[in-house]
């Protein structure tokens, strides 16, 4: 039976070896800084707008600044070498790391160029709008809007939106969008989205939409919707819609259609509707087709079509039979 649904957390944990430039956003409120007391400060503007250098407070236009420690709000762009210890102010535009910036509130677009001993941009604080990282794009507060990195783009809180990244890309809480990954995309929380990853595409919870890979898809809860993977595709709860495994499907219980060149195991709770398999296992109640070479239902109510039927409830002589074996 494959266990491979267990081990989805496990994959998804890569994320966290994605040491390279970045564009991060950590978690945190937006802080008032009363009675700041900047290191440098230059503002080269007229009621605010204009030009800032150095930790100005508030510039409409453009501020370039080593570190951030008593910025209140920006509109515009934003460039800054290093992040301040806590998140500060808001960023409405552009904030551009170089490699690193930091505010508690990001609307607009962020962007981490990871010029600076391989480390990276950081934009901190809740995203509106869009990430890019040279590498990769970690967020740890709720983004709503697009997150891209090369390498990686993972979200430590709800995301919105879109997902993109050539390798990881992941969200550890709900997901609501498109989350594409070159190797793996999955999200941690229940989630209505559609899940691509060239090896891996799943989620530890619920999944309302599609899940598709070349390799492995997996649901730790119920999947409505589509599950498709080459290798192998599988549910610790129900799943209501069409799965397909090239190896291997599992679900606890499944309602629609499951397709798969080798193994259909329904662990628990009956089938509804059909499973074309070369073994089909329904540990339960059958209440529809299986088409395969063996096929075994603890109780059927249905049709099984095959090599060797095997239905536990029928009468002695008609519990294995070859070709067809049926009960209603």
């Amino acid at each position: 039976m494959p266990c491979f649904v267990r081990r989805v957390p496990l994959l998804f944990a890569v994320v966290g070896l994605l040491s390279g430039p970045t564009a991060l956003a950590q978690s945190g409120s937006v802080q008032q800084i009363e009675d700041c007391d900047p290191w440098f400060a230059l503002p080269l503007t007229v009621h605010d707008v204009g030009v800032g250098i150095g930790d100005t407070e508030h510039t409409i236009g453009g501020r370039v600044n080593f570190g951030d420690r008593c910025l209140q709000s920006v509109s515009g762009v934003n460039a800054t070498l290093f992040p301040s210890f806590s998140p500060t102010g808001t960023v409405n535009g552009l904030a551009l790391g170089l490699p690193m910036t930091g505010s508690a509130r990001l609307r607009g677009l962020g962007v981490g160029l990871g010029l600076f001993f391989g480390n990276a941009g950081d934009v901190r604080g809740a995203v509106d709008g869009l990430l890019v990282g040279g590498l990769a794009t970690v967020s740890e507060s709720p983004v709503r809007g697009m997150a891209i990195g090369s390498v990686g783009a993972g979200v430590g809180a709800p995301a919105t939106g879109v997902l993109l990244a050539g390798g990881t890309a992941v969200t550890t809480d709900r997901g609501r969008g498109l989350i594409l990954g070159g190797a793996v995309a999955g999200t941690g929380g229940p989630s209505i989205a559609l899940l691509a990853g060239g090896l891996v595409a799943g989620t530890t919870d619920r999944l309302y939409g599609a899940a598709v890979s070349p390799g492995l898809v997996g649901a730790g809860g119920r999947l409505v919707g589509l599950g498709v993977g080459g290798l192998a595709a599988g549910s610790r709860d129900a799943v209501q819609g069409l799965m397909v495994g090239g190896a291997a499907l599992r679900a606890q219980r499944l309602t629609g259609l499951g397709v798969t060149a080798g193994y259909a195991y329904v662990s628990d709770g009956p089938l509804q509707g059909g499973s074309i398999a070369a073994v089909n296992h329904i540990n339960g109640t059958q209440r529809g087709l299986t088409i395969g070479l063996f096929n075994y239902a603890r109780e059927l109510h249905g049709v099984q079509v095959g090599l060797i039927n095997v239905a536990r409830n029928n009468s002695f002589w008609r519990r294995i039979l070859p070709g067809l074996n049926f009960s209603f």
